[in-house]
C-alpha cells in the first residue's frame, strides 16, 4: 500500500517477539506473536500460546491533509496480553498483576520501537508518527481470559498516484 508495507511491519513485531525475554516467541511451541487476521494464528491460542500474547489487531487508514497533497494516515493498533489464571481465588490482584506486566512489555517495545527508528530511518518503522501513539487499557477479558494494554501506530505516508494503464477508457 503506497509506501507503507503492512508485511514488513508484521514481520519486525514478530522479531521482537522472538528477541523479547518476557515474551519468546517460537512458531511451533510457544506462540506469542498472533495476527488477527490469520485464522492459523488465532486458532494456536488455546494449544500452544505462552502467557504473553502480541497481537496485531487492527488495520485502519484515512485520507489527511488536501488532495494535493496525497497523504494517508495508516494506523496499526498492537495488543499486549497476559494469560490470567487464578490459583489463589483473588481474580482482581491476578488481574491487576496481568495489566502491569503487559504495560511494561508494551513500554519495552515503544522503547524499543524508537530506538529502532532512531538507528534506522529506512525500516518499517520509517513512516511511524511517534508523537501521536497512543496506549490505553484493553477492555477485557479477550482471546483466553487474557487482560493488557492496546498501542496504536500511526505511520503517516504518500497515497498512491493515479494510474491510467489500470484502467480501460
Amino acid at each position: 500500500m503506497a509506501e507503507y508495507y503492512f508485511k514488513e511491519f508484521e514481520d519486525y513485531v514478530k522479531s521482537l517477539c522472538i528477541k523479547h525475554k518476557d515474551v519468546l516467541h517460537d512458531d511451533t511451541t510457544r506462540r506469542a506473536f498472533i495476527r488477527f487476521q490469520s485464522g492459523e494464528d488465532v486458532e494456536s491460542i488455546p494449544n500452544n500460546a505462552g502467557s504473553v500474547l502480541v497481537v496485531i489487531d487492527n488495520f485502519t487508514g484515512r485520507a489527511i491533509g488536501t488532495v494535493d497533497e496525497a497523504r494517508l494516515q495508516q494506523q496499526v493498533s498492537l495488543l499486549f496480553v497476559v494469560n490470567v489464571a487464578v490459583t489463589d481465588g483473588n481474580m482482581y490482584v491476578a488481574v491487576e498483576s496481568a495489566l502491569q506486566k503487559a504495560m511494561n512489555i508494551m513500554f519495552d517495545f515503544y522503547a524499543r520501537m524508537i530506538r529502532d527508528m532512531q538507528n534506522d530511518d529506512c525500516g518499517p518503522l520509517r513512516f511511524l508518527m511517534a508523537d501521536q501513539m497512543n496506549f490505553f487499557p484493553v477492555d477485557g477479558p479477550v482471546l483466553e481470559n487474557h487482560y493488557g494494554w492496546q498501542m496504536d501506530l500511526p505511520f503517516n505516508v504518500n497515497a498512491p498516484a493515479y494510474n491510467a494503464d489500470k484502467w480501460n477508457v
